[in-house]
Parts: structure tokens; C-alpha cells; sequence
């Protein structure tokens, strides 16, 4: 793992310091890491196959650096910032040059993940809380939102989500059209509530939390049935691009 080439382990009080998205200049590459997503798994993956585009650091004492870490790279953003970020920062004939990547993950079952699975609490029992998971729908971005831009920004020259539910064979395919993707991700954090996605009374609680907030915007992102999804020019100008 990449963790174990980093001789400075570190920790900061402020997440915001030192830490930063995948951003792969060889490839002219921007992996949006949005939460529950796998997004870990696959930077972890870009990382390793690209040693000098990002680090891993620590910013909690919680974080591992295998498991969960945050991410240090040459923009100095955080490890969920949103797309509009990187296009403010690079030069719009840049931008226009960049590939994108996110996952999509059905919104409802994200948020759910991210109920049970809070970080930093690895040895407690999670337990369902309907006030929990409306003050996390509440406060959590989409995807919709970290893809977004303000109406005014230059649309990269692709927009490719994976999904989520095939995530092995998303990665196959990613890695045929865009070499040096690697084709396969680790797999890390996983689920310490195994089956909640079945529970009926949990999935319809937050399927009415998300229909009333802002995640209902993700459904329009979805691939359906295909591993992944390129996003087409009527798509990109809902997110906001021109």
C-alpha cells in the first residue's frame, strides 16, 4: 500500500491544511471523491499507479493511512471538494483538456452509508437515528452539487461516472479507454452493518429524506444498468457549464 512508502506520518488539527483530491497531470485527470462512494478505493489505486500525483496524510488520529487517510497533491484542495474548485484554478484552456471521474451511488443508499458508517467510530455498534440521518441528508453534498459549476465555467472535456454496483467491471472499462487507469481497486472500508441496504423501514425513511432535499437531483446522474456513464453536453449544461 502506499501508505507504507511515506516515511513523515503526520497529523494536523485542520483537515483543510494539508490535504488534497487526485489530481493526475499525465493523464490530465480529476477523480471527484464523493463520500460512500468507493472513492478511497480509487484513489488509493491512482496513487499507487501514479506515485507523484498525490501523498496520503494523516489529519485525524483516527485515519490509518489504509483504511481512511486524506490526500495531499500539488492544488492543496480537500479530499471531497467539488469540480468547480479545480476549474477556478486552472486555466480554462486546462480545464477544457481535463477528464473527470466520480462514482455514482444510488443517493439513497449513500446516505444510508454514511449513517452507519461515520469515521471515527470504528468500535462502536452504529445504530439507526432518524434525527442522524436527516441532519446528514441535510448537511452532505450530492453529486449533483460537487459536479456543479456557477453557470460561467468552461466544460472539461469529459465527465465519466462509474457505478457504484459494478465498480469491478467500471474499472475494467475506465482503464480500456483511459490508459494507465488501473483496472483494478482495492477494496477498503467496508460496510460494518452488512444488510442495511435491505431493510425496508430503514430504505424508506431515507428515500423520503432524499425525494425532499437536494440528493433528489442525483437520480438524473444515474448510468441505469451500465457500468458507467459519459456525460453528454445537455447534462453538462444542467450541472452548469457552457
Amino acid at each position: 500500500m502506499l501508505a507504507n512508502r511515506i516515511p513523515d506520518v503526520f497529523v494536523v488539527e485542520t483537515a483543510e491544511l494539508y490535504v488534497g483530491a487526485v489530481f493526475v497531470p499525465e493523464l490530465n485527470l480529476i477523480f471527484i471523491h464523493v463520500m460512500k462512494t468507493g472513492g478511497s478505493s480509487i484513489s488509493d489505486a491512482l496513487m499507487e499507479a501514479f506515485p507523484n500525483s498525490a501523498e496520503k496524510v494523516r489529519t485525524r488520529d483516527y485515519q490509518d493511512l489504509v483504511h481512511r487517510f486524506q490526500i495531499r497533491d500539488s492544488l492543496g484542495f480537500s479530499k471531497h471538494n467539488s469540480l468547480a474548485r479545480y476549474s477556478s484554478a486552472l486555466e480554462a484552456s486546462d480545464f477544457t483538456a481535463i477528464d473527470v471521474l466520480a462514482v455514482y451511488r444510488n443517493p439513497v443508499h449513500r446516505v444510508l452509508s454514511g449513517h452507519f458508517c461515520p469515521p471515527g467510530l470504528e468500535d462502536s455498534e452504529p445504530k439507526f437515528s432518524i434525527y442522524g440521518l436527516y441532519k446528514l441528508v441535510r448537511d452532505r453534498k450530492s453529486l449533483f452539487q460537487m459536479l456543479r459549476a456557477d453557470g460561467a465555467q468552461v466544460a472539461p472535456n469529459s465527465v465519466t461516472l462509474l457505478n457504484f454496483r459494478s465498480l469491478r467491471v467500471a474499472a475494467e472499462d475506465i482503464g480500456t479507454k483511459l490508459q494507465g487507469i488501473p483496472k483494478i481497486f482495492p477494496h477498503l472500508n467496508p460496510s460494518r452493518r452488512p444488510g442495511y441496504e435491505r431493510n425496508p423501514i430503514f430504505l424508506a425513511i431515507a428515500f423520503l429524506m432524499v425525494v425532499t432535499s437536494h440528493h433528489v437531483f442525483d437520480f438524473v446522474l444515474g448510468p441505469g444498468r451500465h457500468s458507467t456513464r459519459t456525460l453528454d453536453k445537455l447534462t453538462l449544461w444542467a450541472l452548469g457549464y457552457r
